[in-house]
């Protein structure tokens, strides 16, 4: 698989959330029900799974918040791996 947009300069904790949208949108398409998806930063996994979290307000993670809830998706896992 390869890149599904340019995103110019981002860090590379933008370039995972990026990643993953990408992947949830593809899940979404194919109608996939339960998925695993593997993250390499743990910084990611905690951001997502952690409301409270300070970047929880970035606009990238409430997108995969709202594809997560639209989508039909029985659970989301991450793994942080590295």
């Amino acid at each position: 698989m390869g890149y599904k947009r340019f995103m110019g300069e981002c860090s590379v904790f933008d370039a995972e959330l990026w990643g993953i949208i990408d992947k949830l949108d593809l899940i979404q398409d194919r109608q996939y029900v339960e998925v695993m998806i593997q993250v390499d930063s743990l910084e990611t996994v905690k951001a997502i799974q952690n409301p409270s979290s300070t970047a929880s307000n970035s606009t990238l993670i409430r997108r995969i918040h709202q594809l997560l809830a639209i989508n039909v998706i029985s659970s989301f896992h991450a793994r942080a791996y590295g």
